[in-house]
């Protein structure tokens, strides 16, 4: 597999050939592992701040009925994963 790049590098070159494989790790390794956070917050929006309560707005009390929405949903979630699991060898 060619890969093409919009300006030819300082020694000349314009592309990449990769095997199938080279493509394949090369893309594999930017991928970030699951659960990772991809956005750091710093300043006054960091998870420690001591600002941060006068900065981020409160969370707000949900009615009964929200929790059971939501409780419905994480448990149907749940579900799901648990039968996806099942099925890995």
């Amino acid at each position: 597999m060619r890969l093409g790049m919009k300006r030819a590098w300082s020694d000349g070159t314009v592309a990449i050939d990769f095997s199938a494989l080279e493509l394949v790790e090369r893309l594999a390794s930017i991928v970030p592992p699951p659960g990772k956070n991809q956005v750091l917050y710093h300043g006054v929006l960091a998870a420690r701040s001591a600002w941060r309560s006068q900065v981020v707005p409160g969370r707000r009390e949900l009615s009964t009925s929200e929790v059971a929405a939501r409780a419905a949903m994480i448990s149907a979630s749940r579900a799901r994963n648990s039968s996806s699991d099942s099925c890995r060898p």
